[in-house]
């Protein structure tokens, strides 16, 4: 209880790990259905407290009796009918049990382990801002250092396509994307599949895919001009890590304009 009481507000996702621990895994909706009538997704851990252990007013004598344990927790003793305790909405009946310190240090788990998730997720969504923010900012406003860089390069990866290594992972897919944005190109992908790293970052961020680099026109076959586009490899600079139609391609070395790369 007071464990519960120390983290706040409880969450859907804490609850359903709650409702598991305890052998109610599939109730959720049920809890906050009855403790969350305006829908915020979160439940007061005295009103939860409160409704399992109150029994209706249709029969308190089917309350199970609560009673200090050997090892200092909690223990249910008794049976609950259809009608009377919370517990009995779930469709079983409590089974005996006593509550220490493990499982007070597993609860403590269950309660810190999304909270946990949660900050970091926050805190490198901030640095990730930040960092989209300064990358803008110096696009636009452009040091004395980077001049001969804008003039020189910039113009020479507009509008082409950038593509990661086969062995697909989230830094190439995420380098295509951003490297695309940047310079107003076609980011593509180097393997039609794709891990659920990569599946799972890009759903977070509300972003689609970026199309299989075969299937995009001016990749392996002419564009509707006729032509085929220049590429810029991202996240590697080995022939053997290119993506299977570009590393077979005989014109190559004369498509490939430009090179994204922290290992060289």
């Amino acid at each position: 209880v007071d464990v519960l009481r120390q983290r706040g507000d409880i969450s859907r996702e804490q609850l359903d790990r709650l409702l598991a621990a305890a052998g109610y895994q599939g109730h959720t909706g049920a809890v906050l259905a009855a403790l969350d009538p305006s829908g915020r997704g979160r439940v007061d851990p005295d009103a939860l407290i409160t409704w399992l252990y109150t029994p209706s007013k249709k029969s308190e004598s089917a309350v199970p009796k609560i009673e200090v344990g050997q090892q200092g927790g909690l223990a249910a003793i008794g049976s609950v009918d259809a009608v009377s305790p919370r517990l009995s909405d779930f469709g079983a009946s409590p089974r005996l049990s006593a509550y220490g310190s493990k499982d007070v240090e597993k609860m403590k788990q269950y309660m810190e382990v999304p909270s946990n998730l949660r900050e970091a997720v926050e805190e490198y969504r901030q640095m990730a801002q930040m960092l989209a923010d300064d990358f803008l900012s110096r696009g636009k406003n452009p040091q004395a250092e980077a001049f001969i860089e804008q003039v020189c390069v910039e113009k020479i990866l507009e509008g082409c396509l950038f593509v990661g290594h086969v062995k697909t992972d989230l830094d190439s897919v995420a380098g295509a994307i951003g490297a695309a944005y940047l310079w107003r190109g076609v980011a593509t992908r180097a393997e039609r599949e794709f891990n659920g790293e990569i599946a799972y970052a890009l759903k977070f961020a509300g972003i689609e895919p970026p199309p299989f680099f075969d299937d995009v026109p001016g990749a392996v076959t002419p564009d509707a001009s006729g032509k085929l586009l220049g590429v810029c490899l991202v996240d590697h600079n080995e022939e053997k890590q290119m993506t299977e139609a570009l590393r077979k391609d005989p014109q190559k070395n004369k498509r490939i304009c430009g090179l994204i790369d922290h290992h060289c």
